[in-house]
């Protein structure tokens, strides 16, 4: 009988059965490895470039500008690197984002979202911490085309993980916490309520504090 040769793979644990496919199997594998590494450093990059540029924002007009021109760095630096989360975000595309009924308010409940260096109290039960922050409320329309229109995809990730692409997640990790609304699945439309805390958003709350020195309506400044 002739012999065969039997290989399993350390790092996946598969089993071939002769050296030709072993050795495509790590070809293959190698060029996995380093795609998901270039993916991962791509990533790194863009999430300074979303940081750095949400720190310079200066008006929630602005904002809606910068969500509509860089809708996909926003979701790849909230939603990862892994190849096929990065394939479904580039099929997906932004249009006419635009707050609507936005207006400042000097003491933004927290009961259910809080800014990143602040805390959540639920229905201010607990007389220890803050009731609200000072920053903005008012709703948020959008329209998402492409695939998924929803704005929502759970992809399977390997044998044991999930990633779930998110708009509305998406908004939230840059700080645009939304609540009551709803996406459209057939048209993409969506409406939410939203609220922005001042204190994430540098630049905007020193331009807030300077329109209101000057006395000029912020929202449109």
């Amino acid at each position: 009988m002739p012999k065969v040769t039997v290989r399993k793979c350390p790092i996946t644990g598969k089993v071939f059965f002769g050296d030709d496919e072993y050795a495509e199997h790590i070809v293959a594998l190698r060029k996995s490895r380093n795609d998901a590494r270039i993916l991962r450093r791509e990533r790194a990059l863009i999430r300074e470039r979303v940081w750095y540029a949400l720190g310079n924002i200066s008006s929630p007009k602005v904002l809606a500008a910068y969500i509509n021109d860089h809708f996909h760095d926003i979701m790849i630096a909230h939603n990862g690197a892994r190849p096929c989360v990065v394939e479904v975000i580039r099929e997906m595309k932004m249009k006419d984002f635009q707050f609507e009924r936005l207006y400042f308010r000097e003491h933004c409940s927290n009961s259910h979202a809080a800014p990143r260096d602040g805390v959540t109290n639920w229905s201010a039960r607990d007389h220890d911490k803050p009731t609200g922050y000072p920053g903005f409320t008012g709703r948020v329309h959008y329209t998402v085309t492409g695939k998924p229109k929803s704005g929502d995809k759970r992809l399977k990730i390997g044998s044991s993980s999930t990633v779930v692409i998110s708009v509305t997640e998406a908004l939230k990790y840059i700080g645009i916490r939304t609540g009551s609304g709803s996406t459209n699945s057939q048209t993409g439309k969506a409406a939410y309520d939203a609220t922005m805390f001042l204190s994430d958003f540098d630049a905007m709350k020193k331009a807030y504090f300077h329109a209101k020195l000057e006395d000029r309506d912020f929202i449109e400044s």
